[in-house]
């Protein structure tokens, strides 16, 4: 018998009040047997929703650089599990959308400044959703395109004609770290420099 069907037995049985005491206690186990199971049932589907959200937003960055069809198979294994859980319904639609915008630009990769900001958008979204320990995970695979923790990042705070007003230099380190604390991307990808093994040596971004 489902959960369901077992609780509409002792519910049946509860509410024709056979009044026989041993009947009784046999339908308090039954009770409890049964929150039990629903509790057993509950701590299943919350670690089942943290691996798809992890593997959710492992497929947002694309760290496998997959295709637009892999996408779409992996999304398609987690749409099969029908967690009925909105933010991990949330995240299929952003990963439908990623798929879609691959498809529409051809099987071609995402470009650098489309992965970074990606990158960025999904560190702050781990760290609003209260998931420190995947926003870490993003923040270390998204230093992977930068040569090294401590390459300047400029951000361009106004910009008239050629004047351009610059905030306070900081590294890409403790940008990525700014994220996941203000939990928030408010910074697109103005441009970026590549040294000879085609890592950013230099970032600059400017506010959205």
């Amino acid at each position: 018998m489902t959960l369901e069907e077992q609780d509409r037995a002792i519910a049946d049985a509860i509410n024709k009040n056979f009044g026989d005491d041993e009947l009784n206690q046999l339908i308090l186990q039954a009770q409890q047997k049964s929150k039990r199971a629903y509790a057993d049932y509950q701590k299943a589907q919350e670690a089942k929703v943290a691996v798809a959200r992890n593997k959710l937003y492992d497929l947002l960055v694309n760290k496998q650089n997959l295709s637009a069809d892999e996408l779409e198979e992996e999304m398609d294994k987690i749409k099969a599990e029908n967690l009925g859980n909105p933010e991990i319904d949330a995240l299929i639609t952003k990963l439908e959308n990623k798929i879609s915008d691959m498809r529409k630009y051809g099987s071609v990769e995402m470009t650098l400044k489309g992965k970074l900001e990606s990158s960025f958008q999904s560190i702050a979204e781990a760290s609003r959703a209260g998931n420190l320990s995947m926003a870490n995970s993003l923040i270390e695979s998204a230093l992977n395109y930068f040569a090294a923790p401590d390459i300047p990042v400029l951000i361009i705070i106004s910009r008239e004609g050629s004047t351009v007003d610059y905030d306070k230099p900081t590294t890409i380190q403790n940008y990525l770290n700014l994220l996941k604390d203000q939990k928030e991307s408010r910074n697109s990808v103005e441009s970026y420099q590549l040294d000879a093994a085609g890592k950013i040596k230099l970032l600059d971004l400017i506010k959205k």
